[in-house]
């Protein structure tokens, strides 16, 4: 939200710079304020912090995200249980650009019209966020480009205001 002097004090206390929310975004990621963000990316030189430290702590969290999936699965669980706001696994897989949870999720033959709370199906979420792979993944399976959300809005439409 651009408060330097907050995010300066939080690092100051050890903050970590690399912490991932639930949307699969670092604090670099989602700052929009240009002072704050230089001074984000500063500290994360200054602690060595390279980009291949941030794409494998990314990957750690796709990858315990498989984990869990795989073991539910080995346990004849149900691989579309939902979340707080109706999301599934796979809403969750194509929003944040999860190859291989995706992969996993479909060869396991969850449904890719599962529609959440704002009636998104997980191609919505994918075109919002602009996840190419994930989007072909989801068309090889069905997935509907014109299927419509709560608001109207299709993927294909979210697509083309990306792209």
């Amino acid at each position: 939200c651009g408060h330097l002097h907050l995010c300066k004090y939080l690092i100051d206390k050890g903050a970590d710079l690399l912490a991932v929310n639930a949307d699969g975004n670092m604090p670099y990621d989602i700052c929009e304020d240009d002072n704050t963000l230089d001074y984000i990316e500063s500290e994360m030189s200054k602690n060595g912090v390279t980009q291949e430290l941030i794409d494998e702590t990314r990957l750690s969290t796709e990858r315990g995200m498989l984990t869990d999936l795989r073991k539910i699965a080995e346990s004849g669980g149900d691989l579309e249980f939902r979340g707080r706001y109706g999301e599934t696994p796979l809403h969750i897989a194509s929003a944040n650009g999860y190859t291989s949870v995706a992969e996993f999720l479909l060869d396991n033959r969850v449904s890719t019209e599962t529609v959440d709370d704002d009636s998104w199906q997980p191609v919505h979420a994918a075109a919002c966020w602009g996840h190419l792979q994930i989007l072909e993944l989801l068309l090889q399976h069905g997935a509907d480009l014109e299927a419509k959300t709560k608001t109207g809005e299709s993927a294909l439409g979210r697509w083309n205001i990306l792209h």
